[in-house]
């Protein structure tokens, strides 16, 4: 008996194993992107809530005022 439920085992595994390595074959690979920011202004909107552009206080512990004028300059242009 016991020789007969080892069989079954195998034969699980191996047919896991196979319909395994052909899902791999058939999926396509998805492309990896990097990170993305809404673009639409009204998903950040709640009743009662205000916002400001981002901005850059601090950079490696330090002020970093360079840092600060261009990060404010781009999320500028880009809430535009």
């Amino acid at each position: 008996m016991a020789g007969i439920d080892v069989a079954r085992a195998w034969g699980l595994f191996a047919v896991l194993v196979a319909s395994a390595g052909l899902y791999a074959l058939i999926t396509p690979v998805q492309a990896t992107a990097g990170p993305r920011w809404p673009a639409a202004q009204e998903l950040f909107a709640v009743e009662g809530w205000s916002t400001a552009p981002p901005q850059v206080d601090t950079a490696n512990g330090e002020e970093d005022e360079e840092v600060n004028e261009k990060e404010i300059k781009s999320s500028k242009k880009a809430c535009q």
